[in-house]
């Protein structure tokens, strides 16, 4: 059994992304440590030659449809066969240098969950510039590893109806019930892309999904923690309300989604609120910049501060005049 299981799903890729992918795992990694585990999401094959060039250093399976990035990794776990398990978007890649580093910590530590700090690209009046992220910012599959074991006994899983916060709903859930280890070391590059799904725009049927699966994500991402007793649970259903509000109020989505639309979600949040009011009661009142960062009980808690419109208590009041 090799250490580390590298799945990388797909979908009309453009075979030069993938081969830089796949290039920052072989130069950072002594091939006897790992498998690459390619999954096609029901797009534009792999050409003959591509495959001939890789046979030997990859496994490559397709979907005749495109089931979403979710679904693709999901079965990429189900084929997997290493201890450990990441997942490298295919228009990223990992920061080859730092590797080993992650490597000697799997193989000499054992932990359960691994997350480590990432480079982050932004395009700024043209310029690509980067950004240092570590998970105290936000929470995300980049630049985690993961024991196979403990992924499939535990049941953590990506949500089936999820083509979009399907890596919010399924970091959440896991990081927030789980004991994690943090190694402060960037190893993994998040490229800048134009085509990329979480820049999409002028769309009515992506912001649509967005919100729906929003939504979805953090509704049935609480329902999941609450399951799991995460001490976690209703911080985390409140931080999904209050940054969904906000994404809602955004000027970014004013100009693409309408009003009905907008109630409609908004709506369903208050909801959630009221039926889960006497839960949300009982946490600190002081939300003027919500966020949270503690350990509590040897779980590991950490979340973005949210730089609002308004504060969480005008937030409530807003949504008690419009929907009670």
């Amino acid at each position: 059994m090799k250490l580390l299981d590298i799945i990388i799903p797909f979908y009309n890729q453009k075979e030069e992304y993938i081969i830089r992918a796949i290039s920052s795992i072989i130069k950072g990694i002594n091939e006897d440590d790992y498998n690459i585990i390619l999954i096609n999401d029901g797009g534009i094959g792999l050409s003959q030659e591509f495959l001939n060039k890789y046979d030997k250093k990859i496994m490559y399976y397709s979907y005749d449809k495109n089931v979403g990035a979710g679904m693709a990794r999901q079965y990429g776990i189900s084929v997997s066969s290493s201890e450990y398990i990441t997942f490298l978007d295919s228009d990223d890649e990992f920061i080859s240098e730092n590797l080993n580093e992650v490597i000697d910590c799997l193989k000499n530590k054992k932990p359960n969950v691994l997350f480590t700090d990432i480079l982050q690209e932004f395009k700024n009046n043209g310029v690509i510039t980067t950004k240092v992220k570590t998970k105290d910012d936000f929470f995300s599959l980049h630049g985690v590893f993961i024991n196979r074991d403990y992924l499939i006994t535990n049941n953590y899983s990506f949500h089936k109806e999820l083509r979009l916060y399907e890596d919010f709903y399924f970091c959440n859930v896991l990081f927030l019930s789980s004991r994690c280890n943090h190694l402060h070391i960037n190893t993994y590059l998040w490229k800048y892309n134009d085509n990329s799904l979480t820049l999409k725009d002028g769309d009515d049927i992506y912001f649509t999904s967005n919100i729906s699966d929003h939504y979805i994500s953090v509704k049935d991402g609480y329902k999941e923690l609450k399951k799991r007793k995460s001490v976690a649970a209703v911080d985390y259903l409140v931080y999904g309300i209050y940054s969904m509000y906000f994404v809602l109020e955004s000027n970014f989505f004013a100009k693409a989604i309408h009003n009905d639309l907008r109630n409609k979600y908004e709506k369903k949040l208050y909801e959630l609120i009221d039926r889960n009011s006497e839960a949300i009661s009982k946490l600190p009142k002081d939300r003027n910049n919500y966020n949270y960062q503690a350990v509590k009980n040897g779980y590991l808690i950490s979340h973005p501060e949210l730089n609002v419109l308004i504060s969480y208590d005008e937030f409530l009041l807003k949504m008690k005049k419009k929907y009670r």
